[in-house]
């Protein structure tokens, strides 16, 4: 508001080349101040294609957990992570279901308290994904959460799956990064398996919107000019 005085006063005392730039520059300094990202937060994606279209292109690590390792270990060791889970791990290997190559890595829950799955990398990235396959698909299904180590969580998914359903999740933090992520599902006796999981720090910077003020002071500002405009052809 008070830049918005200011432009005013400007206006009311200079002559019609001053009023025209006075108003500009209320309307350029409106812009610049209210302009907000549209994203001040981590971003979730349950599209494979629009996490692709917000990477822009950027190179992510990949593991397809192809390395073998010994059923029941409690974590086990790839290239850039660790990957734990609540209760020992399970190398299957349905080529039917792989979604890269032949290996998987997943869980089962013979606890019957839900399935919880960390992967804890080498370095710190801001941005994930990962196939999940074979979640929620039996009984009344349940919810899938995705979250990360800074605090963001979010439920991609709810309810039943289909038998074999395989579902993306992913995840970009443009606010900081962060060095693990952790997928949790709710349904008891479940199971679930990962595969092409894509990891790194990318350049994410999401389109920006103005503050409603900011609006309506550029329109105030436009009209101000066709004002100044039509008084000077009629002067």
């Amino acid at each position: 508001t008070s830049v918005f005085t200011k432009g005013i006063c400007i206006m009311m005392n200079h002559d019609f080349r001053s009023t025209l730039i006075a108003i500009v520059a209320l309307v350029a300094l409106a812009f610049m101040g209210g302009v907000n990202s549209a994203h001040a937060v981590p971003t979730f994606f349950t599209s494979e294609s629009a996490f692709n279209a917000a990477i822009g292109g950027a190179s992510l690590n990949l593991e397809s957990f192809e390395s073998t390792f010994v059923d029941g270990t409690p974590s086990v060791t790839f290239s850039g992570l660790v990957v734990t889970g609540d209760q020992n791990l399970i190398r299957v290997n349905p080529v039917a279901q792989a979604t890269d190559g032949t290996g998987t890595i997943g869980i089962v829950d013979f606890n019957f308290n839900g399935n919880f799955v960390t992967f804890t990398f080498n370095s710190p990235i801001n941005a994930f994904s990962v196939d999940v396959l074979n979640a929620n698909d039996f009984g009344s299904g349940g919810n899938l959460i995705l979250s990360n180590n800074n605090g963001a969580s979010q439920t991609l998914y709810s309810g039943l799956f289909p038998t074999n359903f395989n579902s993306y999740s992913a995840l970009i933090d443009n606010t900081a990064s962060f060095t693990s992520v952790a997928v949790n599902t709710t349904l008891t006796g479940d199971g679930l398996q990962f595969d092409r999981l894509r990891f790194g720090l990318v350049n994410f910077s999401p389109a920006s919107v103005p503050e409603a003020e900011t609006s309506v002071l550029v329109l105030v500002g436009l009209g101000l000019v066709g004002i100044a405009v039509r008084q000077r052809h009629f002067a």
